[in-house]
């Protein structure tokens, strides 16, 4: 019995391998994503950090107030650092969403195309067996 040899192999191992990266440029995305919240939330902490700490003085004050100026504003470019890579990780997401749908439509058709030919092959195994049978009986006859 000949073995089975799927015509668009070479597509189904590029479209596996397509997927992989698509997957991986997800997981970068949201760990790019994960980390600049992760930064956000380590300004705020120190924001409030300083606010508690208090200031004595008039230049304790103007300083604390610069201080909070610089953490106003590094908090507002990671948010719209935070913003680029939301919408960067959404669209990676979609992505690889789509390549896993290639990639199953592909294997479905791999499954369907070894399943008809383990068919083909038993029916040609069972013609090849009712002939030798029939073959047979002439013989002993």
């Amino acid at each position: 019995m000949k073995k089975f040899e799927f015509r668009l192999q070479k597509v189904l191992e590029y479209r596996e391998i397509s997927e992989g990266w698509a997957r991986d440029r997800y997981i970068a995305a949201r760990a790019e994503r994960l980390e600049a919240e992760a930064t956000l939330a380590a300004i705020e902490r120190r924001r409030l950090e300083t606010v508690r700490g208090g200031a004595g003085s008039l230049d304790e004050r103007l300083i604390l107030e610069r201080l909070l100026e610089r953490m106003d504003d590094e908090t507002r470019a990671t948010k719209a650092a935070l913003g680029v890579l939301c919408d960067e990780e959404a669209k990676a997401f979609l992505e690889w969403q789509a390549r896993k749908q290639e990639l199953k439509a592909m294997q479905k058709l791999r499954e369907k195309a070894e399943t008809e030919f383990r068919l083909e092959m038993s029916r040609l195994e069972q013609a090849a067996l009712d002939e030798w049978a029939t073959l047979r009986r002439q013989a002993v006859a």
